[in-house]
């Protein structure tokens, strides 16, 4: 199996995955892309997004991609803008976010050089460690939903819910 392929199926398994956990309704997760864009999570747009959660949805594609193959966050440039953008907006709109910011403290990694605002840079880097922390725990169904993708090259966002849902339950009663 080509390694690119599997890198790109663990990182739209794992947006998926998050787009889910925030709530959002998934219409297909695609390896069948083009050039620009390889793979591809679709969502229904049945509900609106909350910044916080299209944060999390942007930065878990490559945290997800990370945590199986090098443990190496590469976030993809477009999720990234699209992430910086959301982060800025929260900046502005919401005095409570912007506040909690404050008190982060920028990490001053390399790879966000081009980010000016260091508060930016803070709640990325706060967002990319607390999406670490939770797609730790689900590294076993990101595995899950890569492999049927890569089976099948593109899955209706319903057989990604039903192995999603049978995952959940299963946590659900190994706890009880």
């Amino acid at each position: 199996m080509n390694s690119q392929k599997i890198r790109i199926a663990y990182h739209e398994s794992s947006h998926a995955i998050m787009a889910l956990v925030c709530g959002q309704k998934i219409q297909c997760v695609s390896l069948v892309g083009n050039e620009a864009y390889p793979g591809f999570v679709k969502l229904e747009n049945t509900r609106p997004m909350d910044a916080i959660s299209e944060i999390r949805i942007c930065l878990a594609g490559g945290v997800g991609e990370s945590l199986l193959l090098d443990n190496t966050i590469k976030i993809a440039i477009d999720d990234f803008d699209r992430a910086i953008r959301s982060v800025e907006y929260l900046l502005l709109s919401n005095p409570h976010f912007a506040k909690r910011a404050q008190g982060l403290i920028d990490p001053g990694l390399e790879a966000m050089v081009d980010v000016e605002n260091p508060l930016v840079r803070a709640c990325i880097a706060d967002c990319i460690d607390d999406c670490v922390r939770f797609m730790s725990r689900l590294k076993p169904l990101i595995l899950m939903i890569a492999e049927e993708l890569l089976s099948k090259d593109e899955l209706g966002g319903d057989e990604v819910s039903r192995i999603y849902s049978s995952f959940v339950k299963q946590l659900q009663s190994k706890s009880n």
